[in-house]
């Protein structure tokens, strides 16, 4: 990007935006909101005045802009998928806060025949012309945090991680970023899925190609998983329960603050902080890639893997077997 900062576009100023989140944008050293476009205009000149940007009335106007060189969509639930589908079209570097879909937008059954999968890996990776980085405000939780880098260091390689979700429907959005937050600090692809019926509720098993020491699968079991029922509404916060068996210890952690962990007979117990909201750390990261920064962050490969592996758990639900997943995690 050659203007500094980065000149952004700003679709979709939900409630939560015109709160902490807008101040938070603001903060934002390596890029200013130069244009805002909200389907309800009153709400889109609120944001714009807000920010000291433009008011755009379409949102192919926003996108067509001469002032915005990249696009965060803040709120992609008023048009589904349809902000992605723009964005692979017109090479902008995109941020997708996707964790603001409702979960009829985000399994629209539409999306595998609008978007093929070799044009979103393309775009994803940088080849396209920009880049699609999707917001998974999990991935920056302290807890997620903290365990990386006792996995990196102290406790060694995860070889099973369990995940209590109580309550959390099986056809959820919520689910498909739990299990994106699993494989990300399991940190390997999933060979297969299977959804088990038990009586304490669902589980969805994940068999990674990562391997134990032992030579086994490394696993993944999400527990207290429920059918959809008609009705439901996708979650906020996605609250949870997790323990991780390492190579050289173990850990326990309740999101978003609390982690126990231990090597043999010695226990620490941590109450985490947070100096940064998880949309903080996403929109920093973000305007990093914008400016030519080497970090590392999800991409759209990695949004629609977790999507695709709750389709594939449903399926398994019929099968009473394990559905393969092929490399990407895009599909057999």
């Amino acid at each position: 990007m050659s203007r500094r900062p980065v000149q952004v576009g700003f679709a979709g100023v939900s409630a939560e935006w015109l709160d902490d989140e807008l101040a938070t944008l603001q903060r934002q050293q390596r890029m200013r909101v130069s244009a805002v476009f909200d389907p309800t205009p009153a709400v889109g000149a609120l944001g714009a005045q807000r920010l000291g940007a433009t008011h755009c009335r379409g949102f192919l106007q926003l996108l067509r802009s001469s002032s915005v060189d990249a696009l965060v969509v803040a709120n992609p639930g008023w048009m589904g998928w349809h902000t992605v589908l723009q964005a692979v079209r017109l090479g902008l570097p995109t941020l997708f806060v996707a964790s603001r879909l409702d979960d009829e937008a985000f399994f629209d059954v539409q999306l595998p025949d609008t978007i093929r999968l070799e044009t979103a890996v393309s775009y994803a990776r940088g080849t396209g012309g920009g880049f699609l980085m999707p917001g998974l405000p999990l991935r920056w939780l302290p807890v997620t945090i903290r365990v990386r880098e006792l996995t990196a260091t102290a406790l060694g390689a995860i070889e099973q991680l369990e995940v209590d979700a109580p309550g959390l429907a099986l056809r959820s959005r919520s689910l498909a970023e739990l299990v994106d937050w699993s494989l990300s600090i399991v940190q390997s692809a999933p060979a297969s899925v299977q959804v088990h019926t038990t009586a304490a509720g669902m589980e969805m098993v994940l068999q990674c190609r990562r391997r134990r020491s032992n030579g086994e699968s490394v696993s993944v079991v999400l527990r207290g998983l429920r059918q959809h029922r008609s009705g439901d509404v996708a979650e906020a916060d996605v609250q949870f329960e997790a323990h991780g068996a390492c190579r050289h210890g173990d850990f326990q952690l309740a999101a978003p603050f609390q982690i126990r962990h231990s090597i043999g007979r010695t226990a620490v117990d941590e109450k985490l902080n947070a100096d940064r909201s998880s949309y903080d750390i996403m929109l920093d990261l973000f305007g990093r890639r914008l400016v030519g920064g080497l970090v590392p962050v999800p991409d759209f490969v990695d949004l629609l893997r977790a999507r695709n592996l709750v389709v594939s758990a449903i399926q398994s639900l019929d099968h009473k077997e394990p559905i393969p997943v092929s490399e990407e995690g895009l599909g057999a």
